[in-house]
């Protein structure tokens, strides 16, 4: 079982582990809404590729990744630090393929299944 991690001043009182993923992303979430910035966790990647030139929106990306990155603990932080887009399991727009391939990456997560973890960020490094 994985340690919490309490941060003090942080945007979630407890950081990202392997055991506390529903409780975190409530969190999370709930902060990105108070910002204003969960339409870019939701937004379609491809409504914003790369070369947008959109400053306000390319802001708001890096705040929320931002937020989401400084929220996870660091076994998490070395899976997704490599993200150009915060996404976050839950947002209403992805199709089931997707839920369930986030799913058995978080199983894997939960169960210290490093090796399993790290195959699917490589396959998939935006997931997260």
């Amino acid at each position: 079982m994985a340690t919490a991690t309490v941060v003090p001043g942080s945007i979630v009182l407890e950081v990202l582990n392997q055991d506390n993923y529903e409780q975190w992303s409530f969190r999370v979430k709930t902060y990105l809404l108070a910002k204003d910035l969960w339409d870019i966790v939701e937004a379609p990647t491809q409504e914003f590729g790369e070369g947008v030139g959109d400053k306000v929106w390319t802001k708001k990306n890096a705040e929320a990744l931002y937020a989401i990155q400084i929220s996870c603990g660091t076994d998490i932080f070395t899976f997704i630090k490599n993200s150009k887009r915060p996404k976050m399991h839950g947002s209403e727009n992805k199709d089931q393929r997707e839920i369930d391939h986030f799913e058995t990456f978080l199983k894997d997560v939960k169960s210290g299944d490093w090796g399993k973890a790290q195959e699917f960020l490589a396959q998939q490094p935006d997931a997260v």
